[in-house]
């Protein structure tokens, strides 16, 4: 028996997620898993196991199986800056800031030179 990884609760709640929409885009193309196993360079259990959301499933397999389900331009979308709550946050700080002109020369440094 395989030893099980620890993850968070809400990581494994994401690939159940995403293994249950891998699993629904198979289908929907009434491919069976072998096939997709096959164009991916995996085994059909190995699909299965993305399907289930196992988290032991290394990130090029994955990315194996989307690209041979025609979905791996979505893969590009994950951690996406303009999906990143703390970069928009940051993104709108700067918005709201007050733009500075630059200042200006002091015009003490002027007399010091002016009075040599």
């Amino acid at each position: 028996m395989a030893q099980e990884i620890l993850v968070p609760a809400a990581v494994k709640r994401e690939l159940r997620q995403i293994g249950d929409r891998v699993r629904a885009a198979r289908l929907e193309r009434n491919l069976p898993m072998q096939i997709v196993a096959e164009r991916a360079m995996t085994t059909r259990q190995t699909v299965g196991r993305i399907e289930t959301g196992d988290p032991r499933v290394s990130w090029g397999t994955v990315l194996g199986v989307l690209n041979a389900l025609g979905l791996l331009e979505t893969a590009g979308r994950l951690a996406a800056p303009q999906d990143d709550p703390i970069v928009r946050m940051k993104s709108a700080d700067l918005r709201h800031r007050r733009a500075r002109l630059p200042k200006a020369p002091s015009s003490h440094a002027n007399n010091t030179e002016s009075q040599s």
